[in-house]
């Protein structure tokens, strides 16, 4: 009843005229988009719409990160979901939507989004025939049209003939049933020696194998859920089982998998991978969507939705995804030049699929399904029972949306008017070059009192970065990096700092955490204003403790107590690695602990740092942690590779990098890596700072903005600020918690400790960790594989790493070491003569290298 009254109150304005897109005055728009597509849809895309639409103005809401996946209702409360839809439409006109997030079937009928149809009829440039026909079908339900399709990425099944052929296996096709891909993934998954899986043999799509098989959706014509079917049963009672069987239980890598659902990026013509692309039983493909839809709680619904069709007049693909499309055939997204080049046979075959793909709705109750799936693996239920407990919470939760009262006053908050400046005030343009800023609103809140306050500055326009680097450096007068930024080759960007930093009386050079303040130095001056410092430290939640038996760490934790600790989880069975490591990083987290158990392989107390792979106590410690890892209590992944693939996440302890990534991690804690009794130790990464670009138009009003963010440590939750006070500012505490500023406190602790060992994590550690120690740690982590994988003598390996490591640095030590101001000559010749070394020490590993960068294997 409640969308019937919407769709008849949309038609009745049509009839009056009451919606218009003729000019209108003073209606501000919101659009809310993820942090992840921000680089796309800035304010300046939104200007040809303000063209067109005179007197309407856009503003651009960065999604809080927290709101991105909201509860499922298939899987939690219809409460819990539905009070998060509440929240997210309420925060904007205009909302992206993806299918089973804040857009469901449930959250319409509880009347939180305009039904978009009658819109949509009436215009003829959004004519069905001008979409692919799974982004026409995605957000149609129950007899609306609730969302407007942007862009579709097909999930098409690609497979590896060689390893078909390895294992005498005939190539998938549309004729397969279940038990051709059982047969074939089983077959293909490596597995260790006591048969646990190391790398699957498929990455499969659930929803794709039983809507391809099936023939159809789980819906009736009337989109009420028909999952209680015995068709469906047979099929997951045959293939859950297969789930322990094919994948690793502690997480796994895409890389090398035989058999994939997923994206076509594998099928660009510049690619070296050898999937090749199969057809599905029925010939069917599904596609991810993404689109854009208008809150019901929008006071300009007929400008909201002018809005949603110039999304999808104008697509964006904001990452360059090979194999992103627009919904509209039509359409030509930016940021897509030059990605979607296909050979002519892959071409034929994608251009079908786009045809004949499913989703959006036609997967309408298959997060039923996978709940339905986990309730078989936890409770032991059979497939049948497991489907009738998902039909009958899924009607129930249908029914109660039905009933759902929580919409009736739903309002968007009125977005502040455009800032009017006086004619001295300026516009000043900020970047942060940060993967996610979880906190958009915090940085428009403190934005706004400086501009307020500030007699030259009107406004603050916050750029958070995306993928156009260059862009980004280009359009912004000042910038936020998150890494090293200061070194030879980049502060020909920047504008010197001394000049400001002499004359501010706040800016106390002993206040910063030593390194700090040196790694935005270049030749003795001061080219970045230092923010944050990047640590490492072991992320945990608690529960699995209290599931183990195993009090909390303290703030320092003894190799004796993770010894103890890992042991016992392991003893409790929790269905995860007692430690998973990064494997992005060559292999910091296992020096870590092999510094724990007594061993120092490079030792960075010396400069520069002591190569010792062979020493008694480093072998012996080493061993211990790689035994470890043998007995599973360690996940381990291959480490001695120029591919690194991260996998880490899904232990009990986790390495994680704390530069603000770690939000979403609610509830969990934080401690050092374990500690030995004769030298404490940590794990540095990057320095981050603030720059002002050579080509800012304001530099003072520049630094009197970073001069402000610095004042907020709130800012940058999640990070370690660069500065002493900041650590102590309640304002911090309030911000973090306790535990995360504890952490902090020990860190700043360790930093000046006389007995510290600091370790330089990834490309971090102002500028210690080189490109000479990138193939020094190649070598080690080779030995560590060989151990490990391969059940090699350990005093052997490392012998040979020492061995090849010494020709190296005595081969690199006769180059001309790079001058500060180093040009582009000098460092090609220096890099060129590491590349000589590097071939002189180990040749093997140099064409290993020379092949991958050159595109052969």
């Amino acid at each position: 009843m409640k969308r019937l009254l919407v769709t008849l109150l949309m038609l009745t304005a049509l009839s009056t005229g009451v919606l218009t897109t003729q000019a209108q005055d003073n209606i501000v728009l919101t659009v809310e988009v993820p942090p992840y597509r921000g680089d796309g849809y800035d304010s300046a895309y939104f200007d040809a719409f303000r063209t067109a639409h005179p007197g309407v103005d856009v503003v651009v809401i960065q999604q809080d990160q927290e709101k991105s996946y909201p509860p499922s209702p298939a899987w939690n409360s219809l409460d819990e979901h539905l009070n998060s839809v509440s929240e997210y439409v309420a925060s904007a006109d205009v909302l992206f939507v993806s299918l089973d997030t804040f857009l469901t079937q449930e959250s319409t009928r509880a009347g939180y989004w305009r039904d978009l149809k009658p819109l949509v009829l009436a215009d003829p440039d959004l004519a069905e025939a001008n979409f692919y026909p799974a982004a026409w079908r995605a957000y149609q339900w129950d007899g609306g049209m609730w969302a407007l399709p942007i862009a579709l990425r097909l999930n098409v099944l690609t497979y590896d003939p060689t390893a078909f052929d390895k294992a005498g296996l005939t190539y998938p096709d549309e004729h397969w049933g279940l038990d051709n891909f059982i047969t074939a993934a089983t077959t293909l998954t490596e597995r260790d020696k006591n048969g646990v899986p190391t790398k699957p043999g498929c990455i499969c799509d659930d929803g794709l194998i039983f809507n391809s098989l099936l023939g159809g959706g789980l819906k009736d014509a009337n989109d009420s859920p028909q999952l209680d079917s015995p068709e469906l049963a047979t099929l997951m009672d045959k293939w859950s089982p297969i789930s322990a069987q094919i994948y690793p239980p502690n997480g796994y890598s895409s890389e090398g998998v035989p058999i994939q659902m997923s994206g076509v990026y594998g099928l660009t013509l510049n690619t070296q991978d050898p999937m090749v692309s199969a057809q599905m039983p029925g010939k069917i493909t599904s596609a991810y969507l993404e689109g854009f839809g208008v809150s019901a709680g929008s006071i300009h619904p007929e400008m909201a939705f002018e809005l949603v069709k110039f999304l999808a007049q104008n697509p964006r693909n904001t990452f360059g995804i090979p194999g992103q499309f627009p919904s509209l055939r039509t359409a030509n997204p930016s940021g897509s030049e030059n990605i979607n080049t296909f050979s002519p046979e892959n071409q034929t075959f994608i251009d079908a699929a786009l045809d004949n793909a499913l989703g959006g709705a036609d997967f309408l109750f298959f997060n039923y399904v996978y709940a339905a799936e986990n309730n078989m693996r936890t409770n032991h239920v059979d497939g049948h029972t497991a489907l009738q407990d998902a039909q009958a919470k899924a009607l129930a939760n249908l029914e109660a949306a039905s009933q759902w009262t929580g919409a009736q006053n739903l309002m968007v908050a009125t977005s502040a008017p455009t800032p009017s400046f006086g004619v001295d005030e300026i516009i000043l343009h900020f970047g942060i070059s940060q993967q996610e800023v979880k906190n958009p609103k915090d940085w428009e809140r403190v934005a706004q009192a400086f501009a307020a306050s500030d007699p030259q500055v009107g406004q603050v326009a916050v750029d958070y970065q995306g993928m156009d680097y260059q862009g980004f450096i280009d359009n912004n007068d000042c910038y936020y990096l998150t890494y090293d930024g200061a070194d030879a080759y980049r502060i020909p960007d920047y504008i010197n700092l001394d000049p400001y930093t002499n004359a501010d009386p706040d800016f106390i050079p002993s206040d910063f955490l030593p390194g700090a303040l040196d790694a935005m130095q270049v030749n003795g001056k001061i080219w970045g204003y230092p923010l944050s410092m990047q640590v490492v430290a072991l992320m945990y939640d608690p529960a699995n403790f209290q599931k183990a038996g195993v009090p909390l760490p303290g703030a320092v934790w003894t190799i004796n107590d993770f010894a103890d600790a890992v042991q016992a989880f392991q003893n409790a069975d929790l269905g995860i690695a007692a430690f998973t490591p990064r494997n992005y990083a060559p292999g910091d987290d296992f020096l870590m602990l092999i510094a724990a158990y007594g061993g120092l392989p490079i030792d960075y107390r010396t400069d520069p740092p002591t190569i010792n792979f062979t020493k008694p106590d480093t072998v012996s410690a080493v061993r211990q942690v790689l035994d470890l890892a043998k007995s599973g209590t360690i996940r381990y992944t291959k480490l001695g590779t120029f591919s690194f693939t991260d996998t880490s996440g899904g232990g009990v302890l986790n390495p994680v990098q704390m530069d603000g990534s770690n939000l979403s991690l609610k509830g969990y804690n934080s401690v050092n890596f374990p500690q030995n009794s004769a030298y404490s130790t940590m794990l540095v990464g990057d320095v981050g700072g603030m720059f002002i670009s050579k080509h800012a138009q304001n530099p003072d009003a520049c630094y009197r903005w970073m001069a402000t963010v610095a004042a907020h440590p709130e800012l940058l939750p999640g990070v370690m600020p660069a500065r002493a006070a900041a650590i102590n500012d309640p304002v911090l505490l309030a911000a973090q918690g306790e535990n995360a500023v504890s952490l902090d406190q020990e860190f700043a602790h360790l930093l000046t400790a006389p007995n510290t060992v600091i370790f330089h994590s990834g490309m971090g550690g102002g500028g210690v960790y080189s490109v000479e120690m990138f193939y020094i740690y190649q070598w080690l982590g080779r030995a560590f594989d060989a151990y490990v994988l391969d059940i090699a003598d350990l005093d052997t390996v490392l012998a040979d790493a020492q061995s090849k490591a010494d020709d190296f640095v005595s081969c690199v030590n006769k180059i001309p070491a790079l001058s500060a101001d180093a040009g582009e000559a000098e460092m090609s010749a220096y890099y060129d003569g590491l590349a000589a070394c590097m071939k002189l020490a180990d040749p093997a590993m140099a064409a290993e290298q020379e092949a991958l960068s050159s595109g052969t294997r």
